[in-house]
């Protein structure tokens, strides 16, 4: 109990896999080694996982095209983005914002982030955004929603 206070970790959710984008230098002496030895890799705690996963996402928003689906005036019942919405600029507002939540997706794989953005972005007046990205830092999806 007095390790996670003092780390600032929450146990679980924990990751027992390395990240995607390699295991940093000198983790074989942290002390997550030294409390489970038999494992041959550091524990990285899911949320700084999906934090950084984030930040590289956010990097990387002009590589990725909304579907045509959640484009204004498009058919069908999907969320679509307002008219007028730089989508680039909103979803890489929503993944940098300091009030993103970081949420489990349905796929293990992936994660999602729900940001209020204060300001209508969707054609129905949603004002957050979901945008969904896989492990390797990739961005799936992203369509405006409505907040909680």
């Amino acid at each position: 109990m007095w390790l996670t206070e003092v780390l600032e970790v929450e146990f679980p959710p924990y990751s027992l896999r390395p990240p995607p984008w390699g295991v940093p230098p000198n983790t074989s002496h942290t002390i997550f080694s030294r409390i489970y030895p038999n494992i041959s890799h550091t524990i990285y705690p899911k949320h700084i996982s999906y934090h950084f996963l984030a930040s590289k996402a956010a990097g990387r928003v002009d590589e990725f095209t909304v579907p045509l689906k959640h484009l204004p005036g498009a058919g069908g019942g999907w969320s679509r983005f307002a008219r007028g919405v730089d989508t680039s600029a909103a979803i890489r507002e929503a993944l940098e914002s300091e009030r993103a939540m970081f949420l489990p997706n349905s796929r293990p794989d992936s994660f999602r982030i729900v940001t209020d953005l204060g300001r209508p972005v969707g054609e129905q007046g949603e004002t957050a955004l979901r945008v969904i990205i896989g492990e390797d830092g990739k961005i799936w999806t992203a369509f405006p929603v409505h907040p909680w």
